[in-house]
């Protein structure tokens, strides 16, 4: 068995084994499988299956070997602590070493991994570069193309003016229609962005959030709002940290690792029902919703859910 983690030389395969099929069990007692586990946890199906197994080897990393145990067995209904009590002191306070770690193309990080870059994220590294060149061929072509109209247009004026004659009363006329029509294009403009501007203001009035609710791991907040309304939601952390944000029609806003005192800001859909914050060392984080801060319950947890419910629409799914 490959040494991933540290722990190998003190806990016998025997012990891994034991912790898995007492996690296994426990599921199948509470008749889950591991995809219900999986949308339960938000942690993948192969490093749930990977835990039942005893292959502690495959998850991505110390830090994650506990975290992602102790979640799985407040899943199913087992004491976490009591599971780990025979764990040695390295996985009751894993220190991880991030300084040589990777992000797979997954989005999963991997500790103490070759960072050698495939031929995959070589060519993934170059495409972006490919498109600004072309991207900039396009605006000087462009800009070429119309500088070219310009000349034309300028010539055909000319020779227009020479056969032409026009009367000054005619000019005048025509100057006044032009002023005329964009002094009420700038009118409508002006009273397009008040009313703009009105139903922001009325939609923030209209935000309210309600008293979290604490169960285990999980924190939950119901949030009444104005319908069809895009909302932001700001994440900071005091510590290093993975974090990920994903929607109840399972599209994923974010997934990376965060440095220490610093944030990430998405924009919520306006069809949004629930949306999940899941983070991997949650002491020391912030939440915001638009504008307005978000009380976070303390606790002594590491790894955190915090769901928001969007006017009820969603709430059948947060029991699940």
């Amino acid at each position: 068995m490959p040494k991933l983690w540290r722990y190998e030389d003190k806990m016998s395969e025997q012990q891994y084994t034991e912790i898995g099929e007492k996690l296994r069990a426990a599921r199948q007692a509470k008749g889950l499988t591991l995809d219900d586990l999986q949308q339960q946890t938000k942690i993948q199906k192969r490093y749930l299956n990977a835990i039942e197994n005893g292959e502690f080897d495959q998850l991505p990393g110390d830090f994650y070997v506990r975290a992602f145990t102790k979640q799985f067995a407040t899943a199913v209904d087992i004491n976490a602590d009591e599971l780990l009590a025979t764990a040695p002191q390295e996985v009751a306070a894993p220190q991880t070493d991030l300084s040589e770690s990777r992000t797979d193309l997954d989005n999963v990080t991997r500790t103490g991994m070759n960072n050698q870059v495939t031929k995959a994220e070589k060519v993934q590294s170059i495409v972006p570069k490919v498109i600004i060149a072309v991207l900039v061929v396009l605006v000087l072509g462009g800009i070429w193309a119309v500088s070219q109209l310009g000349s034309s247009s300028h010539t055909a004026r000319k020779a227009d003016s020479s056969n032409v004659s026009v009367s000054s009363s005619k000019v005048v006329d025509k100057q006044k229609v032009e002023a005329d029509k964009k002094a009420a294009e700038a009118d409508a403009a002006s009273s397009k962005a008040d009313v703009k501007a009105s139903s922001k203001k009325a939609a923030a009035k209209k935000l309210t959030i309600a008293k979290p609710t604490v169960d285990g791991a999980s924190t939950s907040y119901k949030v009444k709002a104005a319908k069809a309304t895009k909302h932001t939601l700001t994440v900071g952390t005091k510590y290093k940290t993975w974090l990920t944000i994903s929607t109840d029609d399972g599209k994923t806003l974010a997934s990376e690792m965060l440095a220490p005192n610093t944030s990430k800001k998405v924009t919520l859909p306006a069809t949004v029902g629930t949306v999940t914050i899941r983070s991997g060392y949650a002491l020391g984080t912030t939440l915001k919703l638009d504008k307005k801060n978000v009380k976070v319950p303390d606790s002594t947890l590491t790894t955190r859910n915090f769901e928001f419910t969007f006017n009820d629409t969603n709430a059948s799914k947060s029991g699940n």
